[in-house]
C-alpha cells in the first residue's frame, strides 16, 4: 500500500506501522521525489515486529512516497491491518521556538499532528495559541513537560471557535517544553488545513491579519 506527502529538505519526520489485527509483520520504506529509497525498516526491535523510521531529515523538497508492505512482500504469509503514523518534529530535533514568533503548519490524513519545542525558565507564564488558515481544520493542542508528561491541553478555546488556546501556563520547571498540534480525533479526525501557531510570553497571541 502507497501514500505520499509533500516534504521539504532539512524537515524532520517518524513514520511509525503499528499492526492492530492479525498477525501482521509489517515493513516500511521510504523513496525520495526521484524514486530512489532512502530509508526503510522491518522491525523496531528484536521483541517489536512493528516498523519505524524514527527521525529522518528528508534530503530534498519533493513529494516523498511511503510503501507499507509484510515482511518478504508477496511471499509473505503474515495478515492484518495497521495504523501508520507521521509525525513531525519541528523545533524538536531542528531549532527551538521563539517566543512572539509565528510558526506555520499544515495538519492532513498524512500528518495529523505536529510537535514543536520551546525553552521556558521555571516560574514563566507561557501561552501557545494556534489559528487554521485554511480549509476545514478543528485543532487542539498539547503541553508536555521536560520529563515527557501532559501538563495542559486545548481543543476550542471558545464554544464559537474550532481553534485552541493554552492560556498563560505557569511552568513549574525549567527546561525543553513540547507542544504538539493536532486536529481533532487526530489520526481518526478528517478535518485538515494549514495553521499559524505561536508561543508566547504572558497572554496568548491574537489571530493573524
Amino acid at each position: 500500500i502507497l501514500f505520499t506527502f509533500e516534504g521539504r529538505a532539512e524537515q524532520v519526520i517518524t513514520l511509525t506501522v503499528n499492526a492492530t489485527s492479525g498477525i501482521l509483520d509489517p515493513s516500511i520504506v521510504l523513496f525520495g521525489p526521484d524514486g530512489n529509497e532512502v530509508a526503510s525498516n522491518d522491525d523496531v526491535s528484536g521483541t517489536d515486529r512493528n516498523a519505524a523510521i524514527p527521525e529522518f531529515t528528508l534530503p530534498i523538497d519533493g513529494i516523498y512516497t511511503v510503501s507499507v508492505l509484510r515482511f518478504r512482500g508477496p511471499r509473505g504469509q503474515s495478515t492484518g491491518s495497521f495504523e501508520l503514523r507521521f509525525t513531525e518534529s519541528n523545533g524538536q530535533a531542528g531549532e527551538l521556538l521563539t517566543f512572539g514568533t509565528p510558526v506555520e503548519g499544515t495538519i492532513s490524513d498524512v500528518i495529523p499532528e505536529v510537535d514543536f519545542a520551546f525553552e521556558a525558565s521555571a516560574g514563566s507564564t507561557v501561552s501557545v495559541a494556534i489559528y487554521a488558515t485554511s480549509g476545514n481544520l478543528d485543532t487542539i493542542l498539547e503541553l508536555y513537560g521536560p520529563d515527557g508528561a501532559l501538563l495542559a491541553e486545548n481543543d476550542d478555546s471558545t464554544g464559537g471557535t474550532t481553534n485552541s488556546i493554552i492560556d498563560q501556563f505557569q511552568a513549574e520547571a525549567g527546561g525543553t517544553y513540547v507542544v504538539r498540534a493536532a486536529r481533532f480525533r487526530a489520526a481518526d479526525g478528517n478535518t485538515t488545513g494549514d495553521f499559524v501557531l505561536t508561543v508566547s510570553e504572558g497572554e496568548p497571541a491574537g489571530p493573524p491579519d
